[in-house]
C-alpha cells in the first residue's frame, strides 16, 4: 500500500463515491453531487450567496456570506429563507450547517436553528465551532 498526497478535489470526488456506494449497499439514498447555491446582487453587482449540498432528506449550508458593508439589508435573511423554501420543495427535512464563534452563531439561531453540538479550539486555539440544525 502506498500512502501520498493528492489533489483535494480530485480525491473528495473519489471518497463521496464510495461513501455513496457504501449508502446504497445498506439500503439508503445518499448522493452528495446535488448542490443548491443562490446569490445576491445589487445593481449587478455580488453582494452574496448561499450553497449547500442535498442529501438525502438532508440540506447541509457549506457557505453563506454577505459583503461586510450590506450586512444591514437583510441579504442574509433572505437568501437562507430562498433556501429553505426551495430546500422543502425538493423534499429537504432537515438543514444543516457550522459556523465559529466569531460568525454568525446569533444569526441563525435567530433564524430557527438550534445548536446540536460544539467543538472548541476548532478551527484554532480559543475559537469555538457549533454545529446546528433546523427542522423544516
Amino acid at each position: 500500500m502506498k500512502i501520498q498526497k493528492t489533489d483535494p478535489l480530485e480525491t473528495l470526488k473519489e471518497v463521496d463515491q464510495l461513501i455513496i456506494e457504501d449508502a446504497q449497499s445498506k439500503g439508503h439514498v445518499l448522493d452528495s453531487s446535488i448542490s443548491l447555491a443562490f446569490s445576491a446582487t445589487i445593481e449587478g453587482e455580488f453582494v452574496g450567496g448561499i450553497k449547500g449540498t442535498l442529501q438525502g432528506t438532508n440540506l447541509h449550508i457549506n457557505g453563506l456570506a454577505v459583503v461586510h458593508p450590506q450586512h444591514d439589508q437583510q441579504i442574509g435573511s433572505k437568501l437562507l429563507q430562498k433556501t429553505e423554501d426551495e430546500a422543502r420543495k425538493l423534499g429537504v427535512l432537515v438543514i444543516t450547517l457550522s459556523t465559529l464563534d466569531y460568525q454568525a452563531l446569533g444569526f441563525y439561531k435567530k433564524m430557527g436553528f438550534h445548536v446540536l453540538g460544539e467543538v472548541k479550539h476548532v478551527p484554532e486555539k480559543d475559537v469555538t465551532k457549533y454545529y446546528l440544525g433546523k427542522y423544516l
